[in-house]
């Protein structure tokens, strides 16, 4: 086995654990933890042994928070608070023995980085040797401050390590000079996904493993279709296990997408668009942005090459092969935006050479106006899905924004997505980004790092305080009628507590032929994602008499009610009794019929 060692961490993310703080203050109280992360809050008081002989520093108070871990396997395990951007001051020190009589065998202290931000070279890290069916004690400290942390524990037997990489002269060896090319790898059994941002590294335990990769690149030859290894005795190393990908020659192929959140009222907002060449040659891209009548043209950093009305023209000389060109710019939507209603933008991707599928060449953005909202978000085009839709793996398109609303710069911003079970990962795709940032998926937990993103305040740089990025993935093909995907992001601002944005829902509902969430005509109900209080305003200047329904995602009818008064003022209505989920919101009256849909959650 390897001598007792401190070391930068790696990043397992099993899985995500809340630990409450009252029980684990003593080592008596230990929570039984395993391979995974944990969230723990602020240290608050405990029997800390932070001045043990272990440590060649004194401590400051006596405060701590104590874990108990009986080792499944011999061989390695880190435990590690190093995460980047997220990281905080804490100190470490493991034990075995008993309560009463402990024995420290190893400790860190910020000892992560000697060259990153303050907050990563305070954090801490240690491997150590385990022997299965030995319990140990992990004693953690925080010396400047009480704010919650994550931390990690790796298992780790035997290690496999690689490069998806492009090959570009079809040797199937990883040559100097080609790059890697980031994607995500699975290792089966276990179904586990991480990814891998060129080189990797992979710790397993015991057992025989094969890792792919999970959605290959298009137009290219992938050699070897995977990787094999079996651990068997502790501190096994498997390394150059790549991937490498060989473009196919003279394939012409374009992609686009155009993303945003929300039209903003009487206010300025950003929108943005990527283009990529997914092709294996250079192509001659142009972009052609269609705004909503509602909406016109402010500026951006690079303008369009033509403006004429609600046309926007962008065009480009050659963009060589995994080129991306990724644009943002603002739009003022106008005063005579009716809220809830639809705000539709448009995009065309056109190449100069013959583009091989142009299904990925066209992008329609439908949002509602809205008159304020949270600056803080996570949204998700589908509210419902088919099952024919899940048959289908029919992508779900997410966005996060956030924006400093603080009073002075962000020097480094991170955002924690735990992604649903029912998302198959496999499907990732990174859309596009506003910011130069790190991204890493392990098992489900996503994490965008933003380092020395310097984001200005609100108060002093309106546009310059936000931030954006987008993502797709598909949903698993298991899921039947009723199930929901949620997700939430968890956004950190330099050593500030995390501000966390709403829960997007998309439940597997009946297809009813309505449109998507406040775009109905004729029919809003807000807020949407909301508690199930509910403000209902229609199309109609008067409505006397008109029955109000609601049907689960089912096609159930779940509440009926008549509707009366005018569309200004509208009719409160209160669902909070439904569970949360999709529904499909339906007013009829003798003259008319218009339909909604609107998302309860809590």
């Amino acid at each position: 086995m390897a001598a007792l060692q401190t070391t930068m961490c790696l990043f397992p993310a099993l899985f995500i654990s809340h630990v409450a703080l009252a029980q684990n203050t003593t080592c008596a109280t230990a929570v039984k933890v395993s391979a995974g992360s944990y969230w723990v809050g602020g240290i608050q008081g405990g029997d800390g042994f932070i001045d043990s002989p272990c440590h060649t520093t004194p401590g400051y108070g006596n405060d701590a928070l104590w874990f108990m871990y009986s080792a499944p396997i011999t061989g390695e395990v880190t435990v590690s608070s190093c995460l980047g951007a997220i990281s905080m001051d804490s100190r470490l020190t493991i034990f075995t023995g008993t309560c009463g009589n402990l024995q420290c065998i190893a400790a860190a202290d910020d000892n992560c980085t000697t060259t990153g931000p303050f907050w990563e070279q305070t954090a801490s890290s240690v491997t150590f040797d385990v022997i299965a069916g030995i319990t140990y004690y992990i004693e953690w400290d925080e010396t400047a401050g009480t704010s919650a942390y994550q931390w990690t524990l790796t298992e780790c037997v035997g290690t496999a390590s690689g490069t998806t990489y492009v090959d570009v002269d079809a040797d199937g060896v990883h040559d100097p000079g080609e790059v890697g090319w980031p994607m995500i790898l699975e290792v089966d059994p276990g179904d586990q996904q991480f990814w891998s941002n060129g080189p990797y590294a992979h710790c397993s335990i015991n057992g025989t493993y094969t890792i792919t990769v999970a959605s290959p690149p298009p137009h290219h030859v992938q050699s070897p279709a995977g990787h094999s290894y079996t651990v068997t005795t502790p501190d096994q190393e498997f390394p150059g296990l790549d991937f490498g990908f060989w473009p196919i020659p003279g394939i012409h192929d374009g992609k686009a997408n155009v993303s945003y959140n929300w039209a903003w009222i009487g206010h300025v907002q950003s929108i943005h668009f990527q283009i990529r060449n997914i092709g294996t040659e250079p192509m001659t891209p142009t972009v052609t942005i269609t705004l909503d009548p509602l909406q016109s043209y402010v500026g951006g950093p690079e303008p369009p090459t033509s403006v004429n009305g609600q046309e926007l023209v962008w065009s480009w000389p050659t963009m060589a092969p995994g080129e991306i060109e990724f644009v943002s710019f603002t739009q003022y939507t106008s005063l005579d935006a009716i809220p809830y209603e639809p705000v539709v933008t448009y995009l065309e991707l056109s190449i100069a050479e013959d583009d091989v599928d142009m299904s990925n060449n066209y992008s329609v953005l439908v949002v509602p106006a809205r008159v304020g909202c949270d600056p803080n978000d996570k949204q998700v085009n589908e509210v419902t899905i088919t099952p024919e839709d899940v048959a289908d793996q029919k992508y779900l398109e997410y966005t996060v924004r956030f924006q400093n609303t603080g009073n002075a710069p962000a020097s480094n911003v991170v955002v924690v997505d735990t992604l649903d079970a029912d998302l198959d990962l496999s499907t990732f795709e990174m859309l596009g980004a506003t910011h130069d940032h790190v991204l890493s998926i392990n098992n489900g937990l996503a994490t965008w790092a933003f380092p020395n993103i310097m984001l200005p305040d609100s108060t002093s740089d309106l546009e310059g305080s936000q931030g954006a990025f987008f993502y797709r993935v598909a949903p698993k093909t298991s899921l039947v009628l009723g199930d929901e995907i949620t997700n939430r992001a968890d956004i950190y601002f330099d050593f500030n507590e995390p501000v966390l944005t709403n829960t997007t829902v998309t439940v597997v509902a009946l297809e009813t032929d309505i449109p998507e969430p406040c775009i109905g005509v004729g029919l809003s109900v807000h807020p949407s994602p909301g508690s199930g209080v509910v403000t209902v305003r229609w199309a109609s200047a008067q409505l006397n008499n008109a029955r109000f329904s609601v049907l689960d995602a089912l096609g159930r009818t779940v509440h009926t009610s008549s509707m009366n008064g005018s569309r200004a003022n509208g009719q409160d209505v209160d669902l909070s009794f439904l569970p949360q989920g999709s529904y499909v919101a339906r007013l009829t009256s003798d003259t008319s019929e218009a339909s909604t849909r609107f998302v309860i959650q809590r």
